[in-house]
């Protein structure tokens, strides 16, 4: 015997909530989310570039997320201990990303 669905009141549902954002201020979050896809769709194919050098060393380095123009990474295998591993960021990964995508001022690396 099939379960009946219950129907929706919509009068416990109340008022819509108003949207806080004005209309320019959506249309501006809205560009900024787009440019943030595509900073980060081009940090990937970046660091997609570097991993075979890292791979080589037993390491690995993964990308984890962009934010306020930091690129955050976990490094992984044997770069995630590695004695290079400030160089490795900073003179490597770093000064790589910073050449290949605009608007990155940093790479940091999470553990």
């Amino acid at each position: 015997m099939a379960k009946k669905k219950k129907q929706l009141d919509l009068s416990e549902v109340g008022e819509p909530i108003e949207n806080s954002l004005q209309g320019s201020e959506i249309k501006e979050l809205d560009i900024t989310n787009i440019m943030n896809d595509e900073i980060e769709k081009k940090i990937i194919e970046t660091i997609d570039k570097i991993r075979p050098f890292l791979q080589n060393d037993g390491g690995d380095i993964k990308f984890v997320k962009f934010e306020n123009g930091i690129v955050y990474v976990q490094m992984e295998g044997a770069c995630s201990d590695c004695m290079n591993l400030d160089t490795t960021i900073t003179d490597g990964v770093e000064m790589i990303l910073m050449d290949e995508v605009s608007g990155i001022i940093g790479v940091e690396v999470i553990k």
